[in-house]
């Protein structure tokens, strides 16, 4: 290992190359880093330069006398990054500008000392190689191309500090800014590769504050000890497939969700009993590797996470399992038992690779988890959120060669984690404020809605409507009769008065009369919901009872208990 205090202009003299790796995280500087930067060349004496930090490379083996040195950054391509951005926008202001201060300081100067290596080859003329469309982005910056046909698309942040540089410049003494940011200073340090290890090296220096995330560090733990063409090989063939999961419409990886991932499968391949934190996920990969890894390949662990990953991100409801109605019950029960991950996930093993689970014992196994829990949210005796968890990773660490068995069986054991009985949930369903459940209210009346029934015509999102209203007329209380009162505050939020239409402003607290004959009103619904309602002339308690009955009736065969 050899380190040494060097300038920017020192450090990017000649023909070099600077490769950030595929293991290394994106460019993540946003405007406050950059308006640090910039303060720190604005604060800095051009004579004595500015320190601004530390430079770590290892040599990648592809340098040559005449081509020069290339290096691997191992830390600093951050600060490395933007201060190229900055002379790319210093370079593009001068040339724009026709700025003539200094006969010195001219586009192709700047090109040739910090930004392009002359006389080599087409794929090492730049200095600084990025990743992915953070690469694409700034070589096209570096050669003055148009952004719009990047295959890739166009990296916002690089575009973005490019930007705020550029937009900086104008007013100030160009030939003051070059000079400042050429004395900047910072401590080159050079890896001896085959003595050194670099992986000690990143960590020690991510414990002193850097901040990457437990995805970048397995990343960087799994791909670092290996050549330069082997990283580029497995990133490309496994982990940018990986982080394709847990991406943003907007193209942004979602470090919640990778390292959710993440700590639900160390705790699966590990077979560990207790959750994994955030903050442990990379001590804990690499602590238990030898038995995440099973002994196989580095191409085989990859492979077995993307897989798991795969099952992850349909859990998630953004991937997709081998059959449409798998994926279908997957993401209902997902819906209803997030609680359940980890078991799920186990379960899509079971499905999807070790064949113990046919296609409709998964689905039925699914919408056990998802039946158990829309009953507990009516029964009286509910748990507290976090001990759905533990009732769950309960049954996964029991799931083996017959997973449908373990799940009926552990479901169904009885204890304060039973199943609610039908008596239980048919009784409670009818008497329990459901319109205030507001996280579950909708979902129970479109599914009665929807439940075996081809014609469903649900479009949008329809408005919980309250049959009786929440607001009473005269016309009201008088076909509710003298105890009025008790009846609507007993009914209102019942399952019994409570329906779906696209109309509910219309409908408000119109009469009984009004609401069935108006213009898209009950009489001319085509729901299913108010099939029974459509044929009352008036609607009371009784009314209200009796349909109250009909729905949790049906409710026991959309929600039914497991069959043993």
């Amino acid at each position: 290992m050899k380190a040494e205090v060097a300038t920017i202009k020192q450090i990017t003299e000649g023909k070099i190359e600077f490769i950030v790796p595929a293991f290394q995280r994106d460019y993540k500087w946003g405007q406050r880093e950059w308006e640090r930067l910039w303060g720190d060349i604005t604060r800095a004496e051009a004579d004595n330069g500015h320190f601004i930090g530390s430079l770590v490379l290892i040599d990648s083996g592809r340098g040559t006398v005449t081509l020069g040195s290339t290096w691997l950054v191992i830390d600093g391509q951050q600060r490395l990054t933007s201060l190229t951005l900055l002379l790319i926008a210093l370079r593009d202001c001068i040339k724009e500008s026709e700025w003539s201060g200094d006969i010195r300081l001219t586009k192709d100067c700047l090109d040739e000392q910090y930004l392009k290596n002359k006389a080599v080859d087409a794929d090492r003329q730049f200095k600084l190689s990025l990743r992915r469309n953070d690469n694409e982005t700034l070589h096209a910056l570096v050669d003055g191309m148009g952004l719009e046909f990047l295959e890739g698309g166009v990296s916002r942040q690089v575009l973005g500090a490019y930007n705020f540089f550029k937009d900086l410049l104008p007013g100030w003494d160009l030939s003051a800014i070059h000079h400042k940011i050429a004395a900047l200073r910072m401590v080159a340090i050079k890896l001896d590769r085959g003595i050194d290890d670099p992986q000690f090296v990143f960590e020690s220096l991510n414990d002193t504050g850097i901040d990457l995330r437990p995805a970048e560090m397995v990343c960087n733990y799994l791909l670092m000890g290996f050549e330069e063409p082997r990283q580029n090989e497995l990133y490309a063939r496994y982990w940018s497939r990986l982080e394709s999961h847990f991406r943003n419409p907007e193209g942004q990886l979602v470090d919640r969700d990778f390292s959710g991932f993440l700590a639900i499968y160390i705790r699966l391949k590990a077979n560990l009993s207790y959750s994994v934190t955030h903050e442990r996920i990379y001590d804990e990969f690499k602590q238990r590797r030898s038995v995440i890894q099973s002994g196989e390949t580095v191409d085989a662990l990859l492979q077995d996470m993307l897989r798991f990953a795969g099952y992850y991100a349909a859990i998630s409801g953004v991937g997709q399992l081998k059959s449409p109605r798998a994926t279908a019950a997957l993401r209902s029960a997902s819906q209803r038992a997030p609680q359940a991950r980890f078991l799920m996930m186990r379960l899509c093993d079971s499905y999807d690779h070790q064949g113990t689970l046919s296609e409709d014992d998964f689905v039925e196994a699914l919408s056990i988890l998802e039946n158990y829990m829309v009953r507990r949210a009516f029964t009286g005796w509910q748990m507290r959120s976090d001990s759905y968890p533990k009732v769950f990773d309960r049954i996964a660490s029991q799931i083996g060669e017959t997973p449908l068995e373990v799940v009926r069986r552990e479901m169904t054991a009885g204890g304060r984690w039973a199943f609610p009985s039908d008596a239980e949930f048919y009784q409670r369903l009818q008497e329990v404020d459901l319109f205030h459940r507001r996280n579950i209210c909708s979902y129970i009346l479109r599914r009665l809605e929807s439940y075996d029934n081809k014609e469903t015509i649900l479009v949008g999102t329809p408005q919980i409507e309250h049959i009786m209203p929440q607001t009473l007329t005269d016309e009201w209380r008088e076909m509710l009769g003298e105890d009025w009162e008790r009846v609507h505050s007993e009914w209102l939020h019942r399952l019994g008065n409570l329906t779906l239409t696209g109309y509910n402003p219309e409908m408000s607290n119109r009469s009984f009369h009004e609401k069935k004959t108006m213009e898209h009103g009950f009489n001319q619904t085509g729901l299913w919901l108010n099939g029974y309602v459509r044929e009352q002339e008036v609607w009371t308690e009784t009314q209200m009872a009796e349909r109250g009955r009909r729905l949790a009736e049906r409710a026991l065969q959309i929600w039914p208990y497991p069959r043993v």
